[in-house]
């Protein structure tokens, strides 16, 4: 019988690894830096989006299902370029109170293990 193929011979075409695949070069490209790894990168930029779905008008627009160019028209720019500047506030300001006080650096500690990052 000629033409079979084997089970698990054949190549499978998986659109959500090749995305992935495609983000992680992006980020590799965007975020150049000694040190920083992809799960850096990819921890960054989960924190941003996190505080830009904070912003309810940019929630229902995404909801709406509006194109990426439909939503770059709109505030999504600026709600990302905030995302920024607070993210850069606030985890300044959390380091430094990790940094400065000892309590709060022991308890840091403990929930960094309970979190078993």
């Amino acid at each position: 019988m000629s033409g079979l193929i084997e089970t698990g011979t054949g190549v499978t075409h998986d659109p959500e690894k090749e995305s992935l695949a495609e983000i992680i070069k992006r980020l590799n490209e965007l975020f150049t830096g000694e040190g920083l790894t992809n799960k850096d990168r990819l921890n960054y930029l989960h924190t941003i989006k996190d505080k830009v779905m904070e912003n309810s008008v940019i929630v229902s627009r995404i909801e709406a299902n509006e194109s990426a160019d439909q939503v770059m028209l709109g505030d999504f720019p600026a709600a990302v370029q905030n995302a920024v500047m607070d993210s850069l506030d606030t985890h300044s300001g959390l380091a430094e109170n990790v940094l400065r006080d000892k309590e709060v650096r022991e308890m840091s500690l403990h929930v960094c293990y309970w979190i078993r990052f």
